[in-house]
């Protein structure tokens, strides 16, 4: 059903009207809780530490974590390395020719069952 002209012009200015009211107090809404967000651990949003204070803060971080301790000297890779074991399975070449006759006797199994099958005569 098409709708007419007007019809049509007054649910683009009803939308426009709905939009223009809900907007407005969804942007209040969202700044509110920023707001509250800020101020559930005292920070003005508006304002940033110095600098001194926010390097003071993460030494004071970093700190909390106990006496800084080296990490060990990597041991070499030819000393962990081991050599690899045989092969304790079949080989691509065994799996590819298996796969193929696999799918062989499949072939064959279908041809075989096609031929057994009762066939309808149409005519």
């Amino acid at each position: 059903m098409r709708l007419s002209r007007p019809s049509r012009i007054l649910r683009a200015a009803g939308l426009v009207v709905v939009v223009a009211l809900i907007a407005p107090a969804l942007t209040a809404a969202a700044a509110r809780a920023v707001g509250r967000y800020y101020a559930s651990f005292g920070a003005d949003p508006d304002t940033r530490p110095d600098a001194g204070a926010a390097a003071r803060a993460v030494g004071r971080y970093y700190a909390s974590f106990g006496a800084e301790q080296p990490l060990p000297p990597p041991r070499s890779v030819a000393a962990v390395a081991r050599p690899l074991p045989g092969p304790d399975g079949p080989s691509w070449a065994a799996a590819l020719v298996a796969g193929a006759l696999a799918a062989l006797a499949t072939a064959g199994l279908g041809v075989i069952a096609g031929r057994h099958s009762t066939r309808v005569r149409h005519g």
